[in-house]
């Protein structure tokens, strides 16, 4: 019976100590990153989510000039003409988009063709790779002086909506709101 006191008395003995045991000293630092693991099987697909809220028509195929200054070939004349390189038309462009000009002059800003005075115009005329604008007037008269630029509208680029606008009867300002150009 002794003997068991004994050896129970050492259980708890040494059992307090073990439990009352601290570790001694600081952590050591993080060890190498280990290798990468190989890529799991792939889970089920998803349930498909909610129709989401239609976007705003986009401009993504629309070509804006930046604007350029005119320089007429005579002046006064009754025709005067002024060539302008457009490397990004192309012959589908011409056949397949709604092109339109704007010339400005001062403050204001018209859609080609435009009636100048009651005798006189200014109107455009492309071609692959080139604009030409031209000035024409009864007689013999100074060219408007101002810049011009062009608006390329592919047809691939209009939404079932736009197809219905009319772009030559929208103002400037219209259409650049349109297309969200500046």
């Amino acid at each position: 019976m002794k003997t068991m006191k004994l050896c129970t008395l050492l259980f708890f003995a040494l059992a307090t100590v073990l439990i009352s045991c601290d570790k001694e000293g600081p952590e050591g630092p993080m060890g190498p990153e280990g290798p990468q693991g190989e890529q799991g099987v792939a889970g089920p697909q998803g349930e498909q989510g909610l129709q989401g809220e239609p976007g705003e028509d986009g401009n993504a195929n629309v070509i804006a000039s930046d604007w350029f200054d005119v320089s007429w070939s005579t002046s006064p004349s009754v025709f005067a003409t002024h060539d302008e390189t457009v490397t990004d038309i192309t012959a589908q462009d011409l056949e397949d988009s709604v092109i339109l000009v704007y010339f400005e002059s001062g403050t204001y800003v018209y859609p080609l063709p435009v009636s100048w005075t009651a005798t006189s115009t200014v109107n455009f005329a492309f071609q692959p790779g080139q604009i030409r604008l031209y000035f024409r007037a009864e007689t013999s008269s100074v060219p408007p002086a101002g810049r011009a630029r062009y608006i390329v509208i592919p047809s691939s680029s209009v939404s079932s909506t736009a197809k219905s606008l009319d772009y030559y009867k929208m103002s400037y300002q219209e259409v650049m709101d349109l297309f969200g150009l500046d």
